[in-house]
């Protein structure tokens, strides 16, 4: 599942593999045209979203999650 956004709705949809229309990877990351719950398409690059690192020890949270 991911998080689309239709600019004809004017929302964010979070979608399935069945909303896909195509898919391409590019050297840029991923594109996506998909359909929102309305039938709309919207094309989606997933180059905008970057992951960030996992803490090290050092940036470790310190307080106890009980």
């Amino acid at each position: 599942m991911f998080v689309i956004t239709c600019l004809q709705c004017h929302r964010r949809h979070i979608v399935g593999y069945r909303s896909l229309v195509t898919m391409q990877n590019t050297d840029a990351g991923p594109v996506v045209v998909a359909r929102c719950p309305a039938g709309h398409l919207t094309v989606t690059h997933f180059h905008d979203a970057t992951a960030s690192p996992a803490p090290t020890p050092a940036d470790a949270p310190t307080a106890s999650l009980h």
